[in-house]
This record gives C-alpha cells, sequence and structure tokens, in this order.
C-alpha cells in the first residue's frame, strides 16, 4: 500500500533529521502526514511549488520555519521536512543520509506501483478470461441445435431421395453433411475446451498407467487392423483427477496414432524420464509419425492451431490446446520435441499439490 510505504518513510525521514514535522507527497497527492494537518501539507505543498528536486525553503512565520524538500530519485515523490528555529543543522552528512534513504524509499514505491499494475493487470485478463469462456460456451451451446438439425434432414435427403437425385446433388449433399458433422466436432471440443475452465479438479491417488489403458481402450476402433509397436514403461502413481489425467492421455496417444497412420510399421512409446528437482517424473508420448517443424512449435497449444493440413489429418484443433489446460490447473507444463516425417515426442508433469510414488515391485 503506497500510503502505509509513505507513512513509515515520512516517520523514519523525521526522526533522522531531528524535523519537527513534514509530509509526503507524490505529485500533487499529500500521501502521509505528521505533525500537521492535510490543510497545512496542502499549504507548504504550494509555498515550495511543483517538482522532486532537492532544495531548502523558506516558509517565514514567527517563529520562522524551513522546509526541507527531498526528491525522491525516479520517481515524481518527495519528502517534505518541516523545521523550526531549534531544528538541528542540516549539514552535508545528513544531507547525504537523508538522501540515502529517500533512494531506498523510491524503490520501496517503484515496487508498490508494479505491484499494483501487476495486480490490476491479472485482474482484467482474468475478467477477460472468464468472459471469453462465457462467450465461447454459449456460442457453441446455442449452435448444437441448428447443426443437429442441418444433420438430420441432410441425411435424410440423402437415404429417401438419393435414387432420384443426379448425382452432382448427392454429392452436394454429402459434403453438407460432412461439413456439418466436422462442424458439430468443433463445437463439442470448444464446449469441452470451454467446461476446463470452470471445472473443478477433483484429485485422488491415481494409476497413471490405468488412465493409458483406458484410453487406449476407447482408442481401439481407430488402431484396429493397423500394425503398431505400443510400449508402455513404468508410470508413476500420482495424485490427479483421474478423469482429466485419462484425457490428456487420450488426447496425446489419439494424436499419436492418427499422425502414425501412414507408417507400414507405426511405433508409440508412453513412459517418464526423471524430472527437475520437485517436479516429479516427466510423462512422454511420443511416435513415429509425421511430426513437425519445430519453428511452429510455439503454435501447437493454441485453440484451433493445426500443423497439417486438414485434407492429410483430420481433427478439431483443439485437442493439445484441451491438454495443455489441464496440464496447467494440475500446475505442471508441457512442451513437445518432433522432426518432420519422423514422429514427435510430447512431454508434461504435473506437480503443485501431487504426491508422486514410482510403485516398487514385488
Amino acid at each position: 500500500d503506497p500510503a502505509v510505504l509513505a507513512r513509515r518513510a515520512l516517520e523514519w525521514a523525521v526522526r533522522l533529521t531531528g524535523t519537527d514535522s513534514g509530509f509526503f507527497a507524490s505529485g500533487t497527492t499529500v500521501l502521509a502526514m505528521q505533525g500537521m494537518t492535510r490543510d497545512e501539507a496542502e499549504v507548504i505543498r504550494s509555498q515550495v511549488g511543483p517538482g522532486a528536486a532537492n532544495r531548502t525553503v523558506p516558509l517565514g512565520g514567527r517563529p520562522p520555519r524551513t522546509a526541507i524538500v527531498v526528491g525522491l530519485p525516479g520517481t515524481e515523490a518527495s519528502l517534505v521536512l518541516v523545521g523550526g528555529p531549534f531544528t538541528p543543522v542540516f549539514g552535508s552528512d545528513e544531507q547525504a543520509w537523508i538522501q540515502q534513504y529517500a533512494s531506498l524509499a523510491a524503490t520501496g514505491l517503484e515496487r508498490v506501483r508494479l505491484v499494483e499494475q501487476v495486480t490490476a493487470r491479472t485482474r482484467e485478463l482474468e475478467s477477460a478470461n472468464r468472459e471469453l469462456e462465457a462467450f465461447s460456451y454459449t456460442i457453441s451451446h446455442d449452435l448444437r441445435a441448428p447443426l443437429r438439425a442441418i444433420n438430420g434432414f441432410t441425411s435424410i435427403l440423402l437415404e429417401e431421395y438419393a435414387a432420384t437425385m443426379p448425382e452432382d446433388a448427392r454429392g452436394y449433399l454429402q459434403r453438407v453433411k460432412d461439413n456439418g458433422a466436422h462442424m458439430g466436432n468443433l463445437v463439442d471440443d470448444l464446449l469441452a475446451f470451454s467446461r476446463l475452465g470452470r471445472q473443478t479438479v477433483r484429485t485422488q491417488t491415481v494409476k497413471a498407467r490405468d488412465a493409458v489403458d483406458r484410453a487406449l481402450a476407447q482408442l481401439a476402433p481407430e488402431t484396429q487392423g493397423r500394425h503398431i509397436e505400443l510400449v508402455i514403461g513404468e508410470l508413476p502413481d500420482c495424485n490427479v483427477d483421474p478423469l482429466l489425467l485419462e484425457q490428456v492421455f487420450m488426447n496425446l496417444l489419439s494424436n499419436a496414432v492418427k499422425y502414425s497412420g501412414k507408417r507400414e510399421n507405426a511405433r508409440i512409446e508412453v513412459g517418464t524420464e526423471p524430472g527437475h528437482a520437485g517436479e516429479g517424473p516427466v510423462f512422454f508420448v511420443r511416435d513415429n509419425g509425421a511430426g513437425f517443424d519445430m519453428q511452429y512449435a510455439d503454435k501447437l497449444f493454441g485453440v484451433f492451431q493445426r500443423l497439417h493440413r486438414s485434407q492429410d489429418y483430420e481433427g478439431t484443433g483443439v485437442g493439445l490446446a484441451i491438454v495443455h489446460r489441464i496440464v496447467e490447473r494440475h500446475g505442471g507444463r508441457i512442451w513437445a520435441e518432433a522432426k518432420v516425417d519422423q514422429g514427435a515426442t510430447f512431454y508434461f508433469t504435473l506437480k503443485g499439490a501431487q504426491e508422486w510414488q514410482v510403485p516398487t515391485a514385488a
């Protein structure tokens, strides 16, 4: 609080110089007074004039008084100390002391200003983020009904009237249906992403291997008929939200399956590596698929960001954004390494309140 800092700085300055009273001003605002009223401080402030330059200003009166103005370097603030005829002589030594103290007070005032600025900016960003999430959720939710109608009526037309339609008309309708289905997936993913901002994280002890197995079970239709070498290393128990951890593995493994789809002998590996102290182990999901150019890595975790053409690999561009948000909500971080046509590895940690225990052999 600037007022608290100003009051403490003034108290010490008055004590250091042996003056009778004084005030702390920032620009045209008096933040603190000692030994005088606010009105008296305002009168003296008008007598000494604007600015924070160091100077001594006679104030007159009986007995005569003098104002010692000490500017705080790098700011518009100043300490104004008022002494009478019995105030100790304010020599060069005293001037050096008070100037050193003013420098310390200036540093403290600047830190307070920066903290207030960051706090205000954080509030603005949090408010904007909440509004954006609410907007995304509302728009996505309201789009579902008309999309269902479009997809439903298109399916009816194709099923009941396809035989009487020209071939190009059937093609157009099929494109409408396919694009409607794609937009439905976009809406579902956007809704899922928006919910994550409001969803409560309910942590419990979870076997990470179980989360991987459940994710792989859901991906069985996509892996059926393919030759995929699946390697799952030893995974630790962790204190996380089980549904969210499963979602992380589901999205990362789904990407690995998808982007290794053109490999005759695909390989997907899940495991952990030692992490930094206090961070816990680093999980990874690795594949030998299409990979990507690392110069675009900063776009990976943005909503609707895609590094491959939709004609080559289907998807909505929201899956990794969901993973990123889940990992962040668990106090962790996520990053990736890749080479074009040589595969990709996604790493993530989950820390904060989480407790990690590597299973021991029986």
